[in-house]
């Protein structure tokens, strides 16, 4: 995983806006959330995802191995979801005749991550660790 890149590239427009050809970055739109042990933590709190016994009592444990199959599948549902939610917000934007800038997977990471997942109690939702 790229996670520092994505950071940058996602970082850049937040810290300095679009403005003007400073940095000229093109299709920051497309870039995914950034898929660590947070979001899923987060999503599954906020009951977005479902996982069966078996995999919630190995996340219990913490420690999950790098490309570990549960691991992986992880971040793929965190992805997955959150482009789903991304999709519906801009649906519902789009349908209720917003003129408003549609939400983009960055901006759903940074509210996930740097907002939600600081609240109370979601500090502390179970989450895997990855060495």
């Amino acid at each position: 995983f790229y996670k520092k890149a994505f950071l940058l590239a996602n970082d850049i427009p937040f810290r300095f806006g679009l403005r003007g050809n400073m940095f000229n970055l093109k299709g920051l739109e497309s870039l995914t959330v950034m898929a660590d042990n947070v979001l899923p933590a987060v999503l599954r709190a906020k009951g977005v995802l479902e996982l069966d016994d078996a995999a919630s009592e190995e996340i219990a444990g913490g420690v999950l191995p790098m490309g570990d199959v549960l691991e992986i599948e992880l971040r793929a549902l965190s992805i997955e979801a959150s482009e789903h939610i991304v999709s519906r917000v801009n649906q519902n934007l789009t349908k209720n005749g917003k003129n408003e800038s549609f939400l983009t997977c960055a901006e759903l990471d940074l509210w996930l991550w740097g907002i939600l997942g600081k609240e109370e109690g979601l500090r502390d939702a179970p989450r895997h660790f990855t060495p």
